[in-house]
């Protein structure tokens, strides 16, 4: 008797508990940059008090800093935000450029990651530009 597609592929019966798991530790991971992004944000209006009255270069360095921590911060969400979205369309695990399967011990470590190796390489070594006119992230 012909084994079912689930029986030949056994990777792919755990599917729908992987996604269910990956978006409960992706919300986590929202909920935990969202305190800290608030945290951050009453550090930053600290700083930014009086910033006029202040001409120490440490001083603008450290609130350039900051500054750039929340903006790495809110991308994190909007990356999060997203993995979250192809979950509920049932685009999860698949690269946004090229639809190949990302691979599973990379999604266990980043589960927000977007594209599968070969095109998260073509990315970094093309310096960020890897997308095509009608290819938008």
């Amino acid at each position: 008797m012909p084994k079912s597609s689930a029986e030949q592929r056994p990777e792919s019966r755990n599917i729908p508990e992987h996604r269910k798991q990956a978006e409960q530790q992706l919300r986590a991971e929202r909920e935990n940059l969202l305190s800290e992004l608030a945290g951050d944000s009453a550090h930053l209006d600290e700083l930014a008090d009086g910033w006029q009255d202040r001409d120490s270069a440490a001083e603008d360095e450290i609130r350039d800093v900051e500054f750039g921590h929340r903006g790495a911060l809110r991308q994190r969400i909007l990356q999060i935000d997203q993995a979250i979205e192809r979950i509920k369309l049932g685009t999860y695990g698949r690269c946004v450029k090229c639809g190949r399967a990302i691979e599973s011990m990379i999604l266990a470590e980043e589960p927000e990651v977007s594209f599968c190796l070969v095109c998260q390489s073509e990315y970094e070594d093309g310096g960020g530009r890897i997308y095509s006119e009608n290819f938008e992230m």
